[in-house]
Parts: structure tokens; C-alpha cells; sequence
């Protein structure tokens, strides 16, 4: 019986280890579209034997373009404004198939490479971040999806906190659409949107 047990357990350990092992290190995420990938998304551009520029797409290799016969979404170029001219030195971004002209930046040259490994937390609102997951963000419960806290001092955890914070639409009136957002134990509310609402985990851009 222990033999067997010992086997078990070696055969989960190699398990758990081609797992790890099989995540890659880092993936791709659009900024625009808030995509993710594992496969870089982007053309990579290569040269035939005679020294030809082509492009081809990493997720399917059959897939060739050559100068000029890039598809729609690809041919976005990022350019500036020339000395003189109006908004002069501002950026915009132009589509060499359709001669569109766009002042965002279009999804196709959104990408990211992240790291799949190095996490960091990032506060939207007031642009901070740091290295452990703050307080403020609590912890999601795998069973009910709820959100829980736990006080850094005593170490207990807790389903309310000053840090729980509702977002409420406004669905009637002249501010009809607006959000303001609710401190479900304080019951203090405010329109601008709460500090410890805007932690997101991050990972760092390679």
C-alpha cells in the first residue's frame, strides 16, 4: 500500500510539474480591446531567399502577405503631425489599404507583451503601485464568489469592510447614466469613484 501511495503522489508531482512547466513565461494583451493572448498576435515580418519583405501571421504560418497585401487591421501605421501643420507633433495613426485617419490608437498596435510570472498591483485612480496585494482589493471566495477582506492586524477575515465599496447607475432623471458609488458599511456615498476601487493586478510589460 505504500508503494502504491508513493506512487500516487509521484505521479501527481509530475503532473503538477508539467503544468507549471507548460505555462508559458509570458502572453500578449491588447490595451485597447482588453484581449489576451498566448500566441503573439502580430505580423512578424521576414525576407524570402532574394531578399523580399513578407509578413506572416505566428498562429498560422500558411498565412503570407507580402508588401502592400496586408490585410486591413494590419496595415495601421503610427505617424506625427509635421512642423507648421495644425496639431503639429501629435501623434495619429494611418491605414495604408483603406486611407483611414485615426487619433486612437487602433487595436492591431494595442499589443503587449506581458509576463505571465511577475505580478504587480496597479491603482487606476491615483496611479500608484506596489509589489503585494493591497488590503483594499480583498479576496474573491472560490464557492460563492464573494468578496471577503482580511484585517491586516489580527489576521481575520471578514465579508465587510470599510473598503466595500458598491458602484450605483443612475437610471432616471438629469443625471440619468452617471454612477455614483456606495460604502455598503459606512453608507458614506460619493461621485468620484473610491481609491480602493481602483486596484487591478497587473503584470509586468517585458
Amino acid at each position: 500500500m505504500r508503494v502504491i501511495a508513493i506512487f500516487i503522489a509521484a505521479c501527481c508531482l509530475l503532473a503538477v510539474r508539467a503544468e507549471v512547466e507548460e505555462k508559458p513565461e509570458f502572453f500578449f494583451y491588447n490595451t485597447a480591446s482588453g484581449e489576451s493572448s498566448w500566441t503573439d498576435p502580430n505580423l512578424v515580418e521576414a525576407k524570402d531567399k532574394d531578399g523580399n519583405v513578407y509578413f506572416y501571421d505566428p498562429a498560422n504560418s500558411t498565412h503570407v502577405f507580402w508588401e502592400g497585401e496586408k490585410p486591413e487591421k494590419f496595415a495601421w501605421i503610427e505617424s506625427t503631425v509635421k512642423e507648421g501643420e495644425e496639431h503639429a507633433g501629435q501623434t495619429y495613426y494611418f491605414n495604408t489599404v483603406t486611407d483611414a485617419v485615426s487619433w486612437e490608437k487602433p487595436a492591431s498596435l494595442s499589443w503587449k507583451k506581458m509576463s505571465s510570472n511577475r505580478i504587480f498591483y496597479y491603482n487606476q485612480i491615483t496611479g500608484e503601485s506596489v509589489a503585494e496585494r493591497p488590503a483594499e482589493m480583498g479576496f474573491v471566495d472560490e464557492k460563492t464568489g464573494r468578496t471577503f477582506w482580511v484585517d491586516p492586524k489580527t489576521g481575520e477575515a471578514t465579508w465587510e469592510s470599510e473598503h466595500w465599496w458598491t458602484e450605483v447607475k443612475i437610471e432616471e432623471g438629469e443625471h440619468a447614466g452617471m454612477s455614483y458609488y456606495v460604502n455598503e458599511k459606512t453608507k458614506d456615498s460619493t461621485y468620484d469613484k473610491p481609491k480602493a476601487m481602483g486596484w487591478v493586478e497587473w503584470h509586468e510589460e517585458l
